[in-house]
């Protein structure tokens, strides 16, 4: 059996001093758990990482409690449940079914592993039965937060936006390439235009280094090609009598 000493209990804080009530409010933990009651049972459902990060590494924590006195808040964990309840975690239209794990050494404790992809609200649909006794229950838990709000330092650019990026930097090494090729062609040269395509070989360095993580070798390659090429004939036009 267990006893939990950190609920608070409204009854017993209405005969404290209110400032003392607000220090004892403030001091404890702020759990984002749904705690619900199927019959003699107490269910706790939230995240196992609190706060939620979107794209990091979670899972859902799902305390079973048979409450054996209410009144001194007396509970026992219940063992076994994930043999006959079924977890559904949903996010606005998608849904999914995990299979719920027994958390060693922490009787009463259930768990699945889950990356939450999207800044929004999630839930948790409980169904089946504890000992007997029917589920069908659906719990809010915690929106993950998204990684731009809690990272550091700054995380690199995503893929699309490395993606876009490289667009434009292609776009751009093809119309330099393109005034090299004239000028080459009517026999004259421009410094400022060598500076320029050599400036758009280092941006695209930059992207390439930046585009290591995100697997954009291939596209990186082909705009450094093009802005290479570029430099490489300028550099020729200016060592040429």
């Amino acid at each position: 059996m267990c006893v939990r000493p950190t609920r608070s209990h409204p009854i017993a804080l209405a005969g404290l001093p209110l400032l003392v009530a607000i220090l004892a409010l403030a001091s404890g933990p702020a759990f984002a758990h749904d705690h619900q009651m199927v019959g003699p049972y107490e269910v706790s459902v939230g995240w196992t990482t609190e706060p939620p990060v979107v794209d990091e590494i979670n899972g859902l924590y799902l305390l079973i409690e048979l409450v054996v006195d209410a009144q001194n808040d007396t509970t026992t964990p219940v063992e076994g449940a994930h043999l006959d309840l079924s977890a559904t975690l949903i996010q606005g239209t998608a849904s999914r079914v995990f299979a719920l794990q027994p958390v060693s050494g922490s009787p009463g404790e259930y768990t699945f592993s889950v990356i939450p992809t999207k800044p929004a609200a999630y839930s948790v649909r409980l169904t089946g039965s504890i000992n007997g006794t029917a589920v069908n229950l659906t719990a809010e838990i915690e929106e993950p937060a998204a990684r731009d709000g809690v990272g550091f330092p700054d995380a690199s650019p995503s893929s699309p936006e490395l993606q876009a990026q490289l667009e434009l930097s292609e776009a751009a090494a093809r119309t330099l390439s393109a005034r090299v090729t004239a000028l080459e062609a009517g026999g004259g040269s421009s410094p400022a235009l060598a500076a320029r395509v050599t400036a758009v070989e280092a941006e695209n360095a930059d992207l390439r280094a930046g585009a290591a993580t995100a697997s954009l070798f291939g596209i990186v390659g082909v705009i450094s090609g093009i802005a290479g090429a570029g430099v490489g004939a300028m550099a020729m036009r200016r060592k040429s009598p």
